[in-house]
């Protein structure tokens, strides 16, 4: 929840693009962390394929028009990386807890969502009151049934890497799970119709080779 406040803070004060890059590095820290905290340690194999995936994210992620004059809201997506960070490595030491997954799944999203409806119930209030404010609202029905939906898909989300942390090395299931990008990529191209870049083509290719190297490498 942190990490997505964050997320929301650096996109209203900084450039998205710089938020996107420092948003994607959670993998690298991941990885870092848990050497620390766990010793865990990655063959060369995977070594590499990890490196080939991070780099092929990056590059989608990254774009030409950051400069180090523009890098406004940049602590706030370091801040987004650290906390998604720490919510894998969380997520991997309640595995090795052997923690219930429905228990660990009701305490983490039943906290930030009472969180966020206190969040939304004082911002609505405000919205009333602005009579200035033009914007078009949703209804409760429609906020509350798309916010649904899309909480479900959080909980799907996350029993899976809870699964995948439960048998996997952390700083893999990581880097995989931050390939989420991938989709929305090949969503914008199949039903948005829009065109890949050359950046982004570099990437998509690099994340696949990566892929198929962490999988020769079982």
């Amino acid at each position: 929840m942190s990490a997505n406040a964050f997320l929301h803070k650096g996109f209203s004060v900084g450039k998205a693009s710089l938020i996107s890059i420092l948003s994607g590095l959670p993998p690298l820290f991941v990885v870092i962390l848990a050497f620390l905290f766990w010793n865990e340690t990655l063959t060369t194999q995977q070594l590499i394929g990890f490196i080939v995936i991070f780099a092929g994210l990056y590059t989608i992620r990254y774009s030409n028009d950051i400069s180090f004059s523009n890098l406004q809201g940049a602590q706030w997506g370091l801040l987004v990386a650290l906390f998604f960070a720490f919510n894998d490595l969380l997520g991997k030491q309640s595995t090795r807890l052997e923690a219930d997954t429905f228990a660990t799944l009701t305490l983490m999203f039943g906290c930030g969502s009472l969180l966020f409806v206190a969040n939304w119930l004082i911002k609505r209030n405000d919205v009333i009151e602005d009579k200035n404010d033009t914007r078009p609202r949703w209804s409760d029905l429609k906020t509350f049934s798309i916010g649904l939906l899309i909480g479900l898909s959080n909980v799907a989300g996350m029993t899976a890497i809870l699964s995948a942390f439960a048998i996997g090395t952390t700083g893999l299931v990581s880097a995989i799970a931050a390939m989420n990008v991938l989709i929305i990529l090949l969503y914008s191209r199949i039903f948005l119709k829009e065109s890949f870049s050359r950046q982004e083509v570099l990437g998509l290719t690099a994340t696949l080779i990566g892929i198929l190297i962490l999988r020769l490498s079982q």
